[in-house]
């Protein structure tokens, strides 16, 4: 169920704002000390976000991957961003993927989603899936950029809206394109 609402571009690298965030940002693995700040992002980032609860037990399942992007600069230590997966064998699905407003349209969304292909993929993940929302276009030009192709449809998945979602797959072959990804940082 991976809405996205962060930087995209058609040219396989993310979209930089003069000054762009991604110099300006670590990636970390989530732990319960970053939930409040992820709630905040999710609450200002989807029409349906999750509760806490839900939050909590995808931080708790098995296989799962889970980055924040934290600000270097101007706020350090802010959340500027999060992902969030599962990777079961060679397949790994995200679930979430979402920024800070203040980040949105800046190359973190792409940082975040670089970086987690990257670790998945050293994981032994060769087949990414996600939903989005059919009427996102955004996200999906954001998804193609990365090379995800639609392969399927779920009629009515987001009960919000009675709107369909569409299934994207990303078969992995080569390294993710684009920067190499920001080094990750210890919780």
């Amino acid at each position: 169920m991976a809405e996205h609402h962060a930087g995209w571009s058609s040219n396989h690298q993310p979209a930089h704002a003069p000054g762009g965030l991604e110099a300006a940002a670590a990636i970390a693995i989530m732990t319960p000390a970053h939930i409040a700040g992820v709630m905040a992002i999710e609450q200002s980032a989807f029409a349906a976000p999750w509760t806490r609860e839900l939050l909590c037990q995808e931080l708790a399942a098995p296989g799962g991957l889970r980055y924040v992007a934290i600000r270097t600069r101007p706020q350090r230590g802010d959340i500027a961003g999060y992902i969030c997966g599962m990777l079961v064998l060679d397949e790994c699905s995200i679930h979430k993927i979402a920024c800070h407003p203040g980040c949105r349209r800046r190359g973190m969304g792409g940082m975040l989603l670089r970086y987690f292909m990257q670790q998945a993929m050293g994981r032994g993940a060769r087949l990414f899936m996600l939903e989005v929302r059919e009427s996102n276009v955004a996200a999906r030009q954001f998804y193609h950029s990365f090379g995800f192709v639609q392969t399927g449809r779920r009629r009515g998945y987001y009960s919000d809206a009675h709107e369909d979602a569409l299934v994207l797959h990303y078969r992995a072959a080569d390294p993710v394109g684009g920067a190499p990804a920001a080094d990750i940082i210890s919780g």
